[in-house]
C-alpha cells in the first residue's frame, strides 16, 4: 500500500508541476498581454495628444481660411467698385468724346462761317474802296462843273 500511495504521490506531484506549468504559461502570457496592452494604451494616449493638436491645427487653419475668405469678400468688393467706377470714367469719357466732337464739329462750322464773313467783308472793303473812290470822282467831277 505505500506503494500506491508513493505513486498517487507522484502522480499528484506531476498534476501539480503540470498546472504550475500551465500556471507559468499563463502568467507570462498575461504578462505579454498586459505589455501589450500598455504598449496599445501608450500609442492610444500619443493618438489621442496627437489628436488634440491636429484638432487644434484643423481650428487654426479654419479661421485661417474664414479670414483669408473675408479678406477676399473684401477684395472682391473693392474690384466691384473699381470696375464699377472705371466703368463710369468709361461712360463719362466716352460722353466727353461725343461733347468733343461735337464741339469741333461746331468750331469747324463757325471757322467756315468766320471765312465766309471774312470773304464777304473783304468784298464789302473793295466796294466801299470803290464807293469813295467814285465819291471823289463825282465830287471832283461835280467841283469842275461848277467851276466850269
Amino acid at each position: 500500500m505505500a506503494r500506491v500511495y508513493t505513486e498517487e504521490f507522484k502522480y499528484g506531484k506531476i498534476k501539480i508541476f503540470s498546472k504550475d506549468k500551465e500556471i507559468e504559461a499563463l502568467k507570462k502570457k498575461l504578462a505579454e498581454e498586459i505589455a501589450k496592452r500598455e504598449v496599445a494604451e501608450m500609442a492610444l494616449s500619443e493618438m489621442k495628444i496627437k489628436n488634440v493638436d491636429l484638432e487644434a491645427l484643423v481650428k487654426k487653419l479654419k479661421e485661417d481660411i474664414e479670414s483669408k475668405n473675408v479678406s477676399l469678400d473684401k477684395a472682391d468688393m473693392k474690384s466691384q467698385k473699381i470696375k464699377n467706377t472705371l466703368r463710369n470714367s468709361k461712360k463719362k469719357l466716352e460722353a466727353e468724346e461725343d461733347n468733343s466732337k461735337d464741339l469741333e464739329t461746331q468750331l469747324r462750322v463757325k471757322e467756315d462761317d468766320i471765312a465766309y464773313l471774312e470773304k464777304e467783308v473783304a468784298v464789302l472793303k473793295d466796294q466801299n474802296t470803290r464807293l469813295d473812290a467814285a465819291k471823289k470822282n463825282m465830287k471832283k467831277w461835280s467841283i469842275e462843273r461848277n467851276e466850269d
